[in-house]
């Protein structure tokens, strides 16, 4: 798991050198105001995404379980991953914006980071998924030897600001991503029709398996919402795991998960659930409460132990209660709130459901 730290601080950077050189060679700033986005991201406090160091990429499935506060600290990794991934497609957006595009435009330029040759457009009117957009912009890799040369599309109308953005990183940059199946896909919608002032879904397919034996929690693909009104972030989502195993031989698990957080305050509540990641249900009940994470710690703990004492049982399960409470960049402690902070985000989760597992293992983005 740790491999994704690399792979997007790598990535983010080397895209802004790209563009730079773009900017120097190729066109001059103008005065007028860009046409593209002002923004294509719904902030998420730290304290429901970033890198567990405690918990990533320690446990052996031969030799190790999970815990249920490692459960929700993997939580807010695999939020991180996901969001990371929204973050480059902001960053190039920003780092596009600042040649100050008011216009269709092409031009090609050679990328400092892989020096191979990109071409970037530019066009008016299109549809896409039978919806019209006023701009559609392409980034594609002119020595590309993949039946799709295309790093990136990005779909948007400006009043209001909705769009579409779908990028593969290999042909963004060659040189740190060596993966050509690795594909994101970002909807940004600040239209209110969701019952959010600001809405964002965020999908990653063709991320690569690690050795099972060493990183057994990788994640295959992810899909995640997230809503913003005021202080307020509310999100939902699941995140698939094929190698993932806990107590005994069943493998194969999606962290399903609904979760609130407060800006200000750097906190947050989640509610997780494993399912089998080919489970085929959209029922919350089922998601979040039948296969809730002490229920399916539970079952597996007694079908491997049958004559457990129990007290050492509930001992184990402290912190597999729902839900878990989250603060300052880290998992506090599940079930009891540890104030009165958090009333108003545990109102908020009841209403979110994630999405159905079997529909993330069959998710497949493509341009």
């Amino acid at each position: 798991m740790k491999k994704f730290k690399v792979v997007f601080a790598v990535l983010a950077l080397g895209l802004t050198i790209a563009f730079q050189a773009c900017q120097k060679d190729k066109i001059e700033p103008q005065d007028e105001a860009s046409i593209l986005p002002a923004n294509f991201l719904v902030e998420i406090p730290s304290a429901l995404q970033g890198e567990d160091e405690a918990v990533y990429g320690v446990k052996n499935s031969q030799t190790d379980t999970l815990q249920g506060g490692e459960i929700y600290s993997h939580l807010r990794t695999f939020v991180h991953v996901g969001y990371s991934g929204a973050e480059i497609v902001h960053n190039i957006i920003v780092a596009i914006k600042k040649y100050h595009i008011n216009k269709p435009v092409s031009f090609t330029y050679t990328s400092d980071d892989d020096n191979r040759q990109k071409q970037l457009d530019v066009i008016e009117g299109v549809n896409f998924e039978g919806k019209d957009y006023e701009f559609k912009l392409t980034i594609r890799d002119l020595e590309s030897t993949t039946s799709n040369n295309l790093g990136m599309e990005l779909f948007w109308n400006r009043k209001p600001l909705n769009g579409i953005a779908i990028f593969n990183p290999h042909e963004l940059n060659y040189n740190s991503v060596e993966n050509p199946e690795l594909r994101f896909r970002i909807d940004y919608d600040e239209s209110g029709e969701a019952g959010y002032s600001k809405t964002m879904m965020v999908a990653i397919d063709g991320l690569k398996l690690a050795d099972p034996l060493t990183h057994p929690y990788d994640m295959s693909t992810l899909k995640m919402f997230v809503g913003k009104n005021g202080d307020i972030v509310s999100i939902y989502g699941n995140s698939e795991h094929p190698n993932a195993k806990f107590f005994n031989d069943e493998t194969g698990f999606d962290w399903a998960f609904v979760a609130a957080g407060k800006l200000s305050e750097d906190i947050g509540v989640a509610e997780v659930g494993l399912p089998s990641n080919l489970l085929d249900s959209d029922d919350r009940n089922v998601l979040l409460v039948e296969n809730s994470i002490k229920n399916v710690f539970t079952e597996q703990i007694y079908e491997i132990y049958p004559n457990i004492d129990s007290t050492t049982v509930a001992t184990y399960l402290q912190n597999a209660e729902a839900p878990g409470f989250f603060a300052n960049g880290h998992f506090v402690q599940a079930a009891v709130a540890p104030n009165g902070d958090y009333q108003e985000l545990t109102e908020i989760i009841p209403a979110l459901t994630p999405y159905n597992p079997i529909d993330i293992h069959n998710l497949k983005i493509e341009f």
